[in-house]
């Protein structure tokens, strides 16, 4: 077993360098979904950028969690795109949690006017998975047992790991890989932190299945790889991209990559 936290803009600065040595991993809240119709996208947490620097900085294992406002199924792939845009050419040692809780179904109720289905949170919750898995990351669940009665039900965990919410400290009974347990702080530290158990080993299964941004056997790293195309060694045009479909990769993350490195937009 292994000790974490999880970390949004609630928290506000967070001393990483300090708080390392306490803690074995770190779930941080990377964005949420568009709530007001003046909002055409998901918005990143305010903390994010710097959160996610500072655990890579210091050598913090972490994944992320996307909290849903999701009112249709469009939307939810929406989140899970905006969240892949967050991540990607980053390595997580964690997977990436879709967060759909209270204030989401409250939110589904005054826009639509009706309570939201079972089928309507389940759908959503595949929905972004799929985006998530389909950009090369592992996604999983956060969620409470009140929600599993309500809208999930027990089979839906088959094939989901789960993130479980229950501060009632009564034992990990559902055997759930990763157990958010409560709050506490630590010396040193003005803030309140969620923490959390985890009872898989997600880093070595990462690196092991060649996914979250490690990369496969005979492979260079997003940001490599993006290096060599600068360098004009995967040549030009429709060219390069056979080359690099070719060789496994994918031409519109490399090519994202290599506008990043340039400083296109």
């Amino acid at each position: 077993m292994t000790n974490g936290v999880d970390v949004s803009y609630a928290q506000g600065y967070i001393n990483w360098n300090v708080l390392k040595d306490k803690i074995d991993f770190a779930i941080l809240r990377c964005a949420r979904g568009a709530y007001s119709s003046t909002e055409h996208r998901s918005q990143t947490d305010a903390r994010f950028v710097n959160n996610q620097r500072e655990c890579e900085k210091y050598h913090i294992p972490y994944g992320v969690y996307f909290f849903s406002y999701a009112i249709s199924y469009e939307q939810a792939k929406e989140e899970g795109r905006y969240c892949l845009s967050l991540i990607k050419g980053h390595t997580l040692d964690y997977p990436v949690y879709y967060d759909f809780e209270y204030d989401s179904a409250d939110h589904y109720k005054k826009s639509n006017g009706i309570d939201v289905s079972p089928s309507f949170v389940c759908e959503c919750t595949k929905l972004f998975c799929e985006e998530i898995r389909k950009g090369g990351y592992y996604s999983a669940v956060y969620t409470n047992e009140d929600y599993i009665a309500r809208y999930y039900g027990e089979q839906f965990f088959h094939k989901y790991d789960l993130w479980l919410a229950d501060w009632r400290r009564n034992g990990n009974k559902r055997n759930a890989k990763m157990w958010q347990t409560g709050k506490g702080n630590f010396s040193g530290f003005k803030q309140d932190f969620d923490l959390d158990q985890c009872y898989f080993d997600y880093p070595a299964y990462m690196k092991n299945n060649h996914i979250n941004g490690y990369p496969k056997p005979n492979m260079l790293s997003l940001h490599d790889i993006a290096l060599e195309v600068i360098e004009g060694k995967w040549g030009a045009g429709e060219y390069r991209k056979k080359a690099l479909l070719k060789a496994g990769y994918s031409y519109a993350d490399v090519q994202a990559e290599v506008n990043k490195m340039l400083g296109y937009k």
